[in-house]
C-alpha cells in the first residue's frame, strides 16, 4: 500500500506544504497518495484569497510586508505575465474603488514598482492555486485527490491509521493526517439565535461569502427603505474583516440612501495607515529599552513594558502605523533574553495582546473611514460586547465600556469579532473530539494546538497554519500565524517533517 497523507483544509498552508513535498520527492523512489479535503471547492487558495472573500478586496499589507523573498519575486513575475487578465477581472468584479485603484497604480505597475502596492487579494489566490496545480501535473510519483466536504471527526482506527469522517457520512482512512483548517470559526454571539427576521444579523462575514452577505444587506435596505428612513449598520470588531465589510458595503450601497456605519472594539481605535516620519524619529519606547539593561527578564516584563510604550505613543497622538515600527523591533530584541519557558509564555499570553493594539491597514481602507467620518456617517464605539437581543425598533446591542453598561439599537449587525477559542462550548465537534480522544492538546492561549519538534499534535497527526499559534517551530516562536510569511515558513518546514516519517 502506498504511504498516504490527508490534508484537512486547502488553504495556503496546505498549498506550500504540498509544493515542498512534491519538490522533495520528485526524484525519489517513493510513491505518495495525497488527499485534500475542504468544505469549499475553492482549492489551494484559502478563503482570504479565494471566492469567499471575493475579487474586489485588497491586501491588508503592502506587497513588501505581505510576502518575503524568493516568493515575492516569483509572485511578481507571475503577476506581470498575467496582468492584463488580472486587471480586467478586478475591474469587472469591483466598482468605483477598483477603477480608482487601477488608475492610481497604473504607473507603478508599468514601472514594475510593486513593493508599496496593496494588490487585489485574489491575485495571490490565483497565483498559488495555479502553482500547485501545475506542480501536481508535472510529477509522476505522487497522486493528489481533492474532496469537497466537511470533516466532522478524526479518530485512530488502528495503530497506524486515522479514520476521517465527513459530514456526508463517508469515512476515509489515512496513515498521516495534517490538520490545516485555518482560523477557528467565528464566535457565536450571545442572543444571536433569537434575532427577529424583521432585522438583519450576519453571523460571520465570509459565510457563505462576503459577496453573498453584502447582497443580503443591500436587499434588506432596498426592501425596507420606505419603512426605515435612516439605516444604522453595526460592524462588531475593528479588525481586517470589519474594515473590509465597511469598505465593500460603502462601495456597493447606493450613496443616496441614508446609511451610517458604527464600529465597536474594546480598544476604541481603528487600524492606522499613516506613517509619520517626524514622529517616528522622535518617539522612543523607553519602557522596552529599559529592559535591555536587566540581566533577567520575563515574558510579563516585556508585555507590561510594551503596553506602557503603546500608551505613551497614544498619549502623544502617534498612530499604530508609526509606533509599531519602533515598538515591535524593541520587544523583538528582548525575546532572545527569555528562556524557553518564558518564550512560550510570551507566545501564549502577550504577543497577540500587543498586536491587537497595533493594528495597521492600507490607506484604501482607512480613507473610506475618514470620508464617512467627515460626512458624519461613521463612529467608533469603545466597548466590550455583551450580547444582542430583539427590540421593537431593531437589534439591541449591549456592551460595557469598563465602568458601566450601555446599549444601542441597530438595523443591521455584522459579526466580525473574530474566532472562537478551543475551549468554546460551540466549538465544532472536530476539535472537541481531538481533545476528548487525547489526539491534541490545546495551548494555554486556547487559540492553538501544542505540537512536538516534528509538528505533531500526536503521532502522525500534524498541524499546519493558524492552529500552530503558541509554538516554537525550528528556531522561531509564533504567537499567531495570520501572516503569509509565517505560514510559508512553517509549512515548508512541516513538509520535511512529514518526509522524515515516510
Amino acid at each position: 500500500m502506498n504511504p498516504n497523507i490527508t490534508f484537512i483544509g486547502a488553504g495556503i498552508a496546505t498549498s506550500y506544504c504540498i509544493l515542498e513535498l512534491l519538490n522533495q520527492v520528485k526524484d525519489k523512489d517513493i510513491d505518495l497518495t495525497i488527499t485534500v479535503i475542504d468544505k469549499s471547492n475553492d482549492f489551494f487558495k484559502g478563503f482570504p484569497y479565494g471566492e469567499r472573500s471575493g475579487k474586489a478586496v485588497l491586501l491588508i499589507q503592502n506587497l513588501e510586508n505581505f510576502i518575503s523573498e524568493p516568493d515575492k519575486s516569483d509572485f511578481i513575475k507571475w503577476m506581470e505575465e498575467n496582468i492584463e487578465n488580472l486587471l480586467l477581472d478586478f475591474r469587472n468584479s469591483g466598482k468605483e474603488y477598483a477603477l480608482n485603484w487601477i488608475n492610481n497604480n497604473k504607473t507603478f505597475i508599468e514601472k514594475k514598482q510593486w513593493n508599496q502596492l496593496y494588490v487585489p487579494r485574489f491575485f495571490f489566490g490565483n497565483y498559488i492555486s495555479e502553482k500547485v496545480e501545475n506542480a501536481i501535473k508535472t510529477i509522476n510519483n505522487v497522486k493528489v485527490l481533492t474532496i469537497t466536504g466537511e470533516v466532522t471527526s478524526i479518530k485512530k482506527s488502528s495503530a497506524t491509521e486515522f479514520a476521517i469522517k465527513l459530514d456526508n457520512g463517508t469515512t476515509l482512512y489515512s496513515e498521516k493526517t495534517v490538520l490545516a483548517t485555518g482560523s477557528l470559526p467565528y464566535k457565536i454571539l450571545k442572543g444571536s439565535e433569537n434575532i427577529d427576521s424583521r432585522f438583519l444579523y450576519v453571523k460571520q462575514p465570509y459565510d457563505p461569502s462576503s459577496l453573498e452577505n453584502i447582497k443580503r444587506v443591500k436587499e434588506f435596505i432596498n426592501h425596507n427603505k420606505t419603512k426605515i428612513p435612516f439605516f444604522k449598520i453595526l460592524v462588531l470588531g475593528a479588525n481586517a474583516s470589519g474594515l473590509e465589510m465597511i469598505y465593500r458595503l460603502n462601495e456597493e450601497i447606493d450613496s443616496e440612501l441614508n446609511v451610517s456605519y458604527t464600529s465597536m472594539s474594546s480598544h476604541g481605535i481603528m487600524p492606522d495607515s499613516k506613517f509619520n516620519l517626524e514622529k517616528y524619529e522622535k518617539f522612543y519606547p523607553k519602557h522596552l529599552h529599559a529592559l535591555k539593561e536587566k540581566k533577567k527578564i520575563t515574558a510579563e516584563d516585556i508585555g507590561i513594558a510594551a503596553n506602557k510604550d503603546i500608551d505613551l505613543a497614544e498619549s502623544l497622538q502617534i498612530g499604530a502605523a508609526t509606533s509599531v515600527k519602533a515598538i515591535s523591533p524593541a520587544f523583538a530584541q528582548l525575546l532572545p533574553k527569555l528562556n524557553e519557558n518564558e518564550l512560550l509564555k510570551f507566545a501564549y499570553f502577550h504577543g497577540n495582546q500587543i498586536g491587537s493594539r497595533q493594528r495597521c491597514a492600507g490607506k484604501h481602507y482607512t480613507a473610506v473611514i475618514e470620508g464617512l467620518t467627515k460626512n458624519k456617517r461613521f463612529k467608533h464605539l469603545k466597548g466590550r460586547f455583551i450580547g444582542i437581543e430583539n427590540n421593537s425598533n431593531g437589534i439591541k446591542v449591549n456592551f460595557s465600556n469598563g465602568t458601566e453598561s450601555n446599549s444601542e439599537i441597530f438595523d443591521v449587525v455584522i459579526n466580525c469579532l473574530g474566532s472562537m477559542k478551543l475551549d468554546d462550548n460551540n466549538l465544532p465537534n472536530l476539535y472537541k473530539s481531538l481533545q476528548k480522544d487525547n489526539l491534541a492538546t490545546i495551548a494555554p492561549s486556547k487559540i492553538g494546538i501544542i505540537v512536538d519538534k516534528q509538528m505533531q499534535a500526536s503521532e502522525n497527526l500534524f498541524i499546519a497554519g493558524p492552529l500552530l499559534a503558541g509554538n516554537k517551530i525550528k528556531d522561531k516562536i509564533f504567537w499567531h500565524l495570520e501572516h503569509c510569511v509565517r505560514i510559508i515558513y512553517s509549512s515548508r518546514f512541516l513538509a520535511h517533517q512529514i518526509i522524515d516519517k515516510l
